[in-house]
């Protein structure tokens, strides 16, 4: 694997992680 594979992986990984997140994030603070 390259490292630019690598950097593209990652970067969908965290395009996709980052709005369960962001919910996360806002139902602990509507429960907090």
């Amino acid at each position: 694997m390259t490292v630019v594979m690598v950097m593209r992986m990652m970067r969908m990984m965290f395009m996709l992680l980052m709005p369960l997140l962001i919910v996360m994030a806002l139902r602990l603070r509507r429960g907090g």
